[in-house]
Parts: C-alpha cells; structure tokens; sequence
C-alpha cells in the first residue's frame, strides 16, 4: 500500500542532470523542427512535470528502479500531435524536519533510449 500523500503540494525541483537534459534535447529541436517546436516541446514539458505537485505517486515506477537506491518513478511526455517521447525520471522525498514535500526531476531520456544501467543510476543518484 502506498504512503498517503500530503494535501500541500510538492515543491519541483531539477537536478544540473535533468536541466541539461532539456537544454540538450531543446537544441536538438531547434536544429530538427525548429524553434517555434523546439519551445512549444519545452513548455508542454513543464506543464508535464508541473502536474507533478499534486499526487506525484499516480505516476508508475520506472522499469528500471530497482537499480536504485530508492525507488524512482516515471512520468512519459509527448509533445501534442509529436511522436518523440521522453521519460522524465524522478524522486518524491517526504516532509522531515519541516520541509516540505518535494519532487525531484533526476533525468529525461529519450523513449527509445536503452534501459538505465547500474553504473548509469548510481551516477544520477551522485548529482542528486
């Protein structure tokens, strides 16, 4: 049985990872689509991860989180009308000591993109 979620919202937050992440494949839709995809790609994004502050947990576990340390989960974005996914890959961490619930945004990967290795978990779980 899942932890009961709190009724505040979960404050957002990216690691250097994940803002890298969308940086490059922002770029990488400038030079395919153009600028005026390549930003309409990143605001649907935000919006998609946005919806994170409210019951991050509806959100399934990725596949690959038993490589983990803790359990990370996934939450698929595709551009409206586009054929390119993204997982978008994180953490929840619960109130301790008084802070507030949070979401954290470890990694975006391309959907066609092979699973996460080990080595590849314990690296995102450093720049955490």
């Amino acid at each position: 049985m899942e932890p009961e979620e709190t009724s505040r919202p979960y404050a957002l937050r990216f690691t250097q990872r994940a803002l890298h992440d969308m940086d490059s494949a922002h770029a990488h839709f400038m030079e395919s689509a153009g600028a005026e995809v390549a930003d309409e790609w990143r605001i649907g994004l935000l919006d998609a991860v946005a919806t994170l502050a409210t019951m991050p947990r509806r959100q399934e576990a990725a596949p690959e989180s038993r490589r983990f340390k803790q359990e990370v989960r996934q939450l698929i974005y595709r551009r409206r009308l586009g054929s390119v996914a993204y997982r978008i890959l994180f953490t929840i961490h619960e109130e301790s000591g008084g802070d507030p619930p949070m979401v954290l945004v470890i990694h975006l990967r391309h959907g066609a993109a092979r699973p996460i290795t080990r080595a590849e978990a314990r690296e995102l779980e450093a720049e955490e």
